[in-house]
């Protein structure tokens, strides 16, 4: 049964590949669409960026299987920094096969595409009793680091204002 439906799901894309006398692509003027019903349309403008993030998240989720699976080789060096090193490798990679920069990552992207998948990775995997625990630790350190951020970086830019390194 399986082979037949196989053998089904092969032979139908060959079947309307015979010659026909209708008109094909090369017969139609330019400007004008191709006669017949449209089934489907390549549009890679359109999804471009979901398959891109879906292909680097498919390379890096067989990447962590791999270094998972390789005992010896994350003995020595965490998986995190593996991850980041195969990343720097593919990236430079396209950036030596490419002739132009073609791909901007745009914020729309990273919060769309990106940053979901990490937040509900992390979020997923955390021991929650843990997590309850340490509640007052947590909101604790998300306060003060968040005002000792604020803090700091509005003094350093105040002092690279002062020192005539940002602004007129």
């Amino acid at each position: 049964m399986l082979r037949a439906a196989l053998l089904l799901l092969l032979w139908l894309p060959l079947a309307g590949a015979g010659d026909t006398d209708e008109p094909t692509q090369e017969s139609v003027p330019l400007g004008e669409p191709p006669p017949g019903l449209a089934l489907f349309r390549w549009q890679w403008h359109e999804v471009e960026a979901p398959y891109l993030v879906a292909l680097w998240i498919l390379v890096a989720s067989l990447a962590k299987i791999v270094f998972h699976l390789s005992r010896k080789v994350t003995s020595l060096v965490p998986e995190s920094c593996l991850l980041i090193l195969l990343g720097l490798v593919l990236g430079g990679i396209v950036l030596a096969v490419a002739k132009k920069a073609e791909y901007q990552l745009e914020p729309g992207t990273f919060f769309l595409f990106l940053l979901p998948p990490i937040v509900l990775d992390s979020g997923y995997f955390m021991p929650s009793r843990l997590f309850f625990d340490n509640l007052g630790a947590i909101l604790t350190y998300a306060v003060v680091g968040t005002l000792w951020n604020a803090f700091t970086t509005g003094v350093a830019l105040w002092g690279l204002q002062q020192a005539g390194f940002v602004g007129e």
